[in-house]
């Protein structure tokens, strides 16, 4: 019988069955590449800021890094990623998102979703990817977003940013901010930067001038480790019995004063039914910003458990809270005639994405 030497054309499936193997040989490099081309190392001078970047706030490398490297996200290299704002307005407010996970994770729906929501309502964002326990444990969490809230204030000028910001929180993110919020109580005995040999920049040096935060929104936030250790309990490296001077200190409820440096303004957002931060975190962090007169507005809801993000159920409050801050009431006038919300549609009543 007569064989043919000819060599048999590829079919498409035997094409898939020789690129697949080199496709995963090279994804490594692509994505190495992806990374490294989103990313902007620390500097003091003020450089124009492109969509979904990612900075180190601090020299190269941070302090108590364990083993760095320069490509970001990293969990040893604390970093901020921007998400621009629409319009042409000359100057923005500026607001850090600070998402939960219990401090040993980052929950990724309380990150970049959040920042996409405040860019669509006229806010630059920064989603703060600050180090976890049990690796980094209390105060490195602490003294990251103190920088970030720094670092983005030393560049507001050169940013086209309206002076101060505002922190949002989730969970372990809302304790952090509400943390930072009461930071001139909160840091006897931790220092207005990091230890360890650490040298002090000019950012800095200017801690007192740039340290500066207008409000927060705390979304289902710890404020009280007597009653709500065990969620965030990698703050301190799973420690199964801190003391109490160690859970005071960390405890933000303990911390609200009128005094100088005052607690800024309070946005609180809690639900009854969360069996995992009770809400009785929020009533008592929200009932101290009372006893000391402060701002302070909570939203109690009934519409789930822990854990939501961006929900139908506070959007809308939360949208007015931002746009009484920064004058971006007109805005949202606008924004809300497009398209009227029944609250009826499936990505609002599950997802929360349109609560307009």
């Amino acid at each position: 019988m007569y064989t043919s030497l000819k060599p048999r054309r590829p079919t498409p499936r035997r094409l898939l069955t020789l690129l697949l193997p080199a496709t995963f040989l090279f994804l490594p490099f692509l994505l190495f590449h992806y990374r490294l081309s989103s990313i902007q190392s620390f500097t003091l001078t003020t450089q124009q800021l492109t969509n979904h970047t990612h900075f180190h706030i601090y020299p190269f490398p941070p302090p108590y890094a364990q083993t760095p490297s320069p490509v970001i996200p990293n969990p040893d290299v604390p970093s901020l990623q921007v998400v621009l704002p629409g319009g042409h307005r000359s100057l923005h407010k500026a607001c850090i998102v600070v998402p939960g996970g219990g401090y040993w994770d980052l929950a990724w729906w309380e990150g970049l979703p959040i920042a996409e929501w405040l860019s669509d309502l006229g806010v630059t964002a920064f989603v703060l990817h600050y180090r976890l326990g049990p690796k980094y444990i209390h105060p490195v969490q602490l003294h990251d977003i103190i920088r970030a809230v720094k670092y983005v204030n030393y560049h507001a000028e050169g940013w086209d940013l309206d002076g101060g910001v505002c922190v949002i929180g989730f969970s372990a993110g809302g304790h952090l901010s509400a943390l930072a919020a009461n930071w001139p109580r909160v840091a006897e005995g931790v220092g207005a930067w990091p230890g360890g040999g650490y040298e002090p920049d000019v950012i800095d040096e200017r801690h007192a001038e740039l340290f500066n935060i207008e409000h927060t929104m705390l979304i289902y936030p710890v404020t009280n480790l007597f009653t709500t250790y065990s969620p965030i309990s990698a703050l301190l490296g799973y420690d199964p019995s801190p003391s109490r001077d160690l859970l005071r200190s960390l405890s933000p409820t303990f911390h609200v004063s009128n005094s100088t440096n005052a607690t800024p303004p309070s946005f609180v957002v809690h639900t009854e039914g969360d069996d995992i931060v009770p809400i009785s975190n929020s009533e008592e962090y929200v009932e101290a910003m009372k006893r000391e007169r402060l701002r302070v507005e909570f939203v109690r809801g009934s519409w789930g458990g822990h854990g939501f993000g961006l929900h139908a159920g506070w959007r809308r409050q939360g949208e007015e809270w931002i746009g009484k801050w920064g004058g971006l009431e007109e805005r949202l006038r606008e924004r809300r005639k497009v398209v009227p919300c029944l609250k009826t549609c499936t990505l609002c009543y599950f997802l929360g994405k349109c609560g307009r």
